[in-house]
């Protein structure tokens, strides 16, 4: 009997050690904590998102598609919302990285400005359908309470040491919403999407990052990054850059993540 009760006490305490060692939430209190960057998605037009907004917002937007000779190729787009101005400044970029380490990345970059008109570039630099036509999918998706309640929660995932929260819903085959905004990307060949994933850090919200998963073999997916703790003055200054006062710094990296 005594022999037993050491056993389920050092079973209780194993326990306790896991759920202290690992970090313990539920799926509905992850639901909770991802519910802020989830509630950013109300499909509507991007100036009428960011004018939403009191102070500075970046959002970044890139397809990530590994094609068949393991090359990747990154096409995307990252805007800063200067509010002072009402008008949001970034780039346009594609880039591409040769499975073949002999040969050199490629990267196009094209400074951007976006108001209540439209996308602009610089004088002299031509206005493709690409810049023209993009998308974030901010501005097409719809995630409230009322339709997440439709998707099936595939995963959800808490790091107490970060803090940092996951989510991801499996998505229907049938979804057209997706399935348009997956062939704008020019991704024509992949007909929709498996997940949509939902991530972010910190105990207070400041944003986070959405992945689209389109296709696991070769991986395929569209991935976009909000940062609501964004300033005007602080990290890179897209304005600058756009007006050529500036030139650019390591800071972009980190806009793009």
């Amino acid at each position: 009997m005594k022999k037993r009760r050491k056993v389920i006490i050092g079973l209780a305490l194993l326990l306790c050690v896991s759920v202290i060692v690992s970090g313990c939430k539920s799926k509905k209190n992850i639901v909770k904590e991802m519910t802020p960057l989830m509630y950013e998605y109300q499909k509507r037009p991007l100036m009428e998102y960011f004018s939403s907004r009191e102070s500075s917002v970046l959002i970044s937007n890139s397809a990530d598609e590994t094609l068949e000779n393991s090359d990747l190729i990154v096409k995307g787009m990252v805007l800063k919302y200067y509010p002072t101005e009402k008008k949001a400044y970034g780039k346009y970029f594609e880039w591409l990285y040769p499975e073949d380490e002999k040969k050199n990345n490629e990267k196009k970059e094209i400074p951007v400005m976006f108001d209540s008109e439209n996308y602009h570039v610089k004088e002299g630099i031509e206005l493709t359908e690409e810049i023209k036509n993009f998308k974030f999918m901010v501005e097409e998706f719809d995630f409230t309470k009322e339709s997440t309640k439709k998707l099936k929660v595939e995963k959800s995932g808490y790091n107490f040491e970060v803090p940092s929260y996951s989510l991801s819903y499996e998505l229907s085959k049938n979804d057209e919403t997706i399935k348009d905004y997956i062939q704008d990307k020019q991704l024509v060949k992949y007909d929709h999407a498996t997940k949509i994933e939902f991530s972010r850090d910190g105990n207070g919200y400041s944003g986070g990052k959405i992945k689209l998963n389109i296709h696991r073999s070769p991986n395929v997916s569209i991935n976009e990054f909000i940062n609501t703790d964004s300033s005007e003055t602080e990290g890179t200054d897209y304005r600058a850059l756009f007006l050529g006062e500036e030139t650019e710094n390591e800071q972009e990296t980190s806009d793009l993540q």
